[in-house]
């Protein structure tokens, strides 16, 4: 089985969708086939409501993700992967400290990760993001005495 990741990704914002099959594709296969799905979505929406919404990839792997991921199953023989465990956590809170983004979307990942490193005996002192801020605050305050 060859295992194959569909997505989009951007600047604040990214959704993939797992898929194998028993035959290995080349990355121009597959651009084809999914080319296919999304023209395949567009064709039997144009008449609809929701050509409103169709404008990026993430429109048809979001609002329709279903329908392109089940275009690639049906057409072309492939399968969802299932996964035993997905981890994931909110990328952009400090792995040092409980506190940054006062606690929202500090999920157990996150705060279980942060307690290893804290009872590695890391601290936000270790955090070099928090030492920049620090001294370029330091920095700004002492040019604007």
């Amino acid at each position: 089985m060859y295992n194959y990741q569909i997505g989009y990704y951007s600047y604040e914002d990214s959704c993939y969708v797992g898929l194998s099959h028993e035959q290995k594709f080349t990355d121009a296969q597959m651009t084809e086939m999914i080319s296919w799905a999304v023209v395949d979505k567009i064709q039997r929406s144009k008449d609809s409501p929701d050509k409103h919404y169709l404008h990026g990839f993430q429109d048809f792997l979001n609002r329709y993700g279903n329908d392109v991921i089940e275009f690639l199953v049906k057409t072309y023989g492939f399968t969802r992967i299932t996964y035993e465990v997905v981890w994931d956590c909110f990328g952009w809170a400090s792995v040092f400290d409980q506190s940054d983004w006062d606690g929202h979307d500090r999920d157990g990942h996150l705060k279980a990760l942060t307690d290893a490193v804290n009872k590695a005996g890391f601290t936000v002192k270790d955090d070099s993001h928090a030492r920049y801020m620090e001294e370029s605050k330091e920095k700004y305050e002492e040019d604007h005495k």
